[in-house]
């Protein structure tokens, strides 16, 4: 298969212009109170000297921060620098990165073999989703917009090394993680998944497979380390109420994947007394869930790469779930869905591809669940017009 040939450019372009028309009146929206104006306009490792700026590069310097960011707290240094506080450029740069994003969802669906019309549901689905409007109208969600674009390249390197055999391209792949990393611990489940692809998709043997893929497990722990130190003194490590949340947790997302319609900025911590209603609510519904895809889909013979695909997205989110651990003021933030949403995106395209793209049936099915996501998130995307209000209306 030739992959970007003049129509997947056409494709490319449409996807780019789609989204960033859609998000572009986020450009001209504020900052939003208290986060960007206590991490970006007024933290004075960016406000201050050069000296300054290069403490964010120390685990444990950055203003409460829990994360070890450096290469985002550099993105805004260099934005402050240039363009000085004005949220346009700010907010600029969060759409294009965005729409850069939605391109590269639907390079990795052409790489893998998904045809042009499912990828390009994949890149829209990916793009639209009402899960998305938070990471692009606020500017702290540049953290999540630099990871998912290195780490989609790292993906986009892996699968040209594959392709081509060429050890420029692994060394890409490596550098790109590299990146993802130093943006947002998010992606610490990245080396993992090249692991696993060689694996169970391309027979690797496992001890070669070890030994190729060890510096990537090495920089992840690395990081991890890095991470750590920053998020010292967080979190009580209680387990019983990690494993207590846990399907009140997958339900939450559960719904917002799949039916995000009631979406927040701020989902406040559950009360002591509503949690064994919650937890026995919860667990019904997860279990009924899983159940009717069982049903559904019990005659369906599921291919290796959609397997894989699917799994690839839970172990991206994997490191959204130990916010049950480190933080006990909020439940969870549609922001920690965005790179998942990017691999799930995917599978869906690759799921309509083959004998399901030729119905018509189901291919104005997906157009017009595109049609109802894009519609509530242009409703979400003036919530954050004014950023005082939003945060008033969302913690009150």
């Amino acid at each position: 298969m030739k992959f970007f040939c003049g129509r997947d450019l056409f494709c490319a372009g449409v996807v780019f212009v789609l989204f960033f028309s859609f998000f572009a009146r986020c450009i001209f929206f504020d900052f939003v109170s208290y986060d960007d104006s206590f991490y970006v306009v007024n933290n004075p490792l960016l406000t201050g000297t050069f000296n300054d700026y290069l403490k964010v590069w120390i685990p444990d310097s950055a203003r409460k921060e829990l994360l070890y960011i450096p290469l985002t707290y550099s993105v805004f240094y260099a934005e402050k620098l240039f363009f000085g506080d004005s949220p346009m450029f700010f907010h600029l740069l969060n759409v294009v990165l965005h729409a850069l994003n939605g391109i590269l969802v639907f390079i990795i669906a052409r790489k893998i073999g998904i045809a042009r019309l499912p990828a390009v549901f994949a890149s829209v689905l990916f793009g639209l989703h009402p899960l998305q409007v938070e990471v692009v109208s606020w500017v702290m969600g540049m953290k999540d917009l630099l990871c998912f674009f290195f780490s989609a390249l790292a993906v986009v390197s892996y699968l040209n090394w594959k392709s081509k055999n060429l050890e420029k391209h692994f060394i890409l792949a490596f550098v790109f993680t590299a990146f993802s990393l130093l943006a947002k611990p998010s992606s610490m489940g990245l080396p993992l998944i090249f692991f696993a692809s060689e694996i169970f998709l391309y027979r690797r043997k496992m001890l070669e497979c070890i030994l190729r893929f060890s510096p990537f497990f090495l920089l992840a722990g690395v990081i991890f380390f890095l991470n750590s130190l920053s998020s010292r003194g967080e979190g009580d490590g209680d387990l019983a109420r990690f494993f207590l949340f846990l399907p009140m947790f997958a339900a939450h997302w559960i719904k917002a994947f799949i039916f995000p319609i009631f979406l927040r900025v701020h989902y406040s911590w559950i009360p002591d007394g509503q949690i064994p209603a919650e937890f026995l609510w919860s667990s019904v519904f997860c279990a009924g869930f899983f159940s009717a895809l069982f049903f559904v889909f019990r005659r369906r013979v599921f291919s290796g790469r959609e397997i894989f695909l699917f799994f690839s997205g839970i172990i991206i989110f994997l490191p959204a779930f130990s916010i049950l651990l480190r933080r006990s003021d909020f439940f969870t933030a549609d922001r920690y869905g965005y790179l998942a949403l990017g691999a799930f995106a995917i599978f869906a395209g690759d799921f309509l591809s083959g004998p399901a793209e030729k119905k018509r049936v189901v291919l104005f099915g997906a157009a017009a669940y595109l049609v109802v996501l894009a519609l509530v998130s242009q409703f979400s995307v003036g919530k954050w017009k004014n950023g005082v209000l939003l945060m008033e209306s969302e913690l009150s």
